[in-house]
């Protein structure tokens, strides 16, 4: 089980989505569209929760990942 380059991918992971988040969030029209979908993100603790979550994913994925990359075909 590799799943310490796993977590070390994911934390990668986890800060690369919040930057392309904000960063595709800075778009025009999209600030809009997000405020009249998700109104009750639109506050600090949304905001923080949303930034949490997603560094969260990321760090799932990785662990999912190396856990599971030894047991892929052609892996040797």
């Amino acid at each position: 089980m590799n799943w310490k380059k796993g977590v070390l991918a994911g934390v990668v992971a986890g800060i690369v989505l919040n930057i392309v988040s904000f960063v595709f969030g800075m778009l025009p029209g999209k600030k809009e569209w997000y405020t009249a979908t998700f109104p009750q993100m639109m506050n600090m603790q949304g905001l923080a929760a949303m930034f949490t979550s997603m560094f969260l994913i990321g760090v799932f994925m990785g662990i999912i990942y190396g856990t599971v990359v030894a047991y892929i075909y052609g892996k040797k």
